[in-house]
């Protein structure tokens, strides 16, 4: 024996937005089939699409095939509709309510962006690098160049004589380390960036004045050898694909979403370019490491410059975040990148 039911409610007909009482007349709670039963007791054929989960004492929603929506308060009916055993509904229900498969469904999509973000990148990073031409390479360089010069570089104060010293083991160095030919060594001012020493995407490696005053030559000529690694391995060329492409991810994710949350993701985007920075922070200063001892030169001199930046630069009453990796640190922290230097020139 099937059940039947008659539930009053209320009748919104396709685009109309004028409201008509009406009674959803089911024959068997089993079956999507239903009839419209009119005020003048003239029925209208159709079938259920959806019912909406019950909250409270609030109005339940049942949409209609033909586009149209009924509304009513009384929810044991609609319960005992959307529950009936071994109905459509039913299993239509179980579906909705299994909110496990929703979760797997989320934990799954985060994990997928996770990856794509932790190894896709990097390696997408690396293909573009191999797919760049020279001479866009070259005017990626000259144009950073340029609005350092513009913005914040000033020129060089440095003797002449001392630039020659270190431009001479530069040039060792660069012919040891078999960096591309368009690689060369500038002196500037710092400014406000202060001791500094940095190679930009095409090979051009800056010194700063205020850097080449608290080290010895030996040191600075270490610096070298890890900038060179830098340059040696395209690590300027790949932090900037790597953030084109969080950048792409970023606006796949939020879409015409508000800019708050693309502020969000922007900030999470500086947490993977940070990330990405300390990574080959590490590489370069392993391979600083035997760049030095190809040429004969002693790799304890990287350490000396790096202790010695780090007590010059890191005021006191903040060593602590100077010698801890934090979040926002695009170098690791003066205490783990020892260590790894230190394991580097004992082998």
């Amino acid at each position: 024996m099937t059940q039947s039911l008659s539930i009053k409610g209320t009748l919104f007909a396709g685009e109309m937005s004028q409201p008509y009482p009406v009674h959803l007349i089911v024959d068997s709670v089993t079956s999507r089939d239903v009839l419209v039963g009119l005020e003048d007791g003239s029925t209208i054929p159709t079938s259920i699409r959806s019912i909406s989960d019950r909250l409270g004492q609030t109005e339940r929603r049942i949409e209609l095939n033909d586009d149209s929506v009924f509304l009513t308060s009384d929810n044991d009916a609609v319960d005992l509709l959307s529950a009936a055993k071994g109905g459509w509904f039913s299993q239509v229900s179980s579906l909705e309510a299994f909110r496990p498969r929703l979760i797997a469904f989320v934990v799954a999509s985060i994990l997928l962006i996770a990856g794509a973000i932790r190894y896709g990148l990097p390696v997408a990073a690396k293909v573009a690098v191999w797919a760049t031409p020279d001479t866009a390479v070259t005017l990626i360089d000259s144009s950073t160049l340029s609005t350092f010069d513009r913005i914040v570089l000033g020129e060089s104060g440095l003797a002449e004589d001392r630039q020659k010293v270190l431009l001479s083991a530069f040039d060792e160095l660069a012919i040891a380390a078999e960096t591309k030919e368009s690689t060369r060594l500038l002196f500037r001012d710092g400014g406000r960036i202060g001791p500094n020493a940095f190679a930009l995407p095409g090979g051009t490696v800056v010194l700063t004045d205020q850097l080449a005053e608290i080290l010895t030559d030996d040191e600075v000529i270490a610096v070298f050898a890890h900038e060179l690694a830098h340059v040696k391995h395209n690590h300027g060329l790949q932090q900037m694909y790597r953030a084109f492409g969080f950048a792409a991810i970023v606006t796949v994710i939020a879409g015409d979403m508000s800019l708050v949350l693309e502020e969000i993701l922007g900030g999470g985007g500086l947490l993977v370019a940070m990330a990405a920075s300390r990574e080959m922070e590490f590489e370069a200063d392993s391979e600083g490491v035997d760049l030095l001892r190809k040429v004969g030169r002693d790799p304890a001199n990287l350490k000396t410059a790096l202790d010695t930046l780090m007590e010059k630069t890191c005021p006191k009453n903040l060593a602590e975040l100077c010698e801890e990796t934090g979040w926002f640190s695009s170098h690791p922290g003066s205490i783990e990148r020892t260590q790894a230097l230190e394991e580097a020139i004992a082998q």
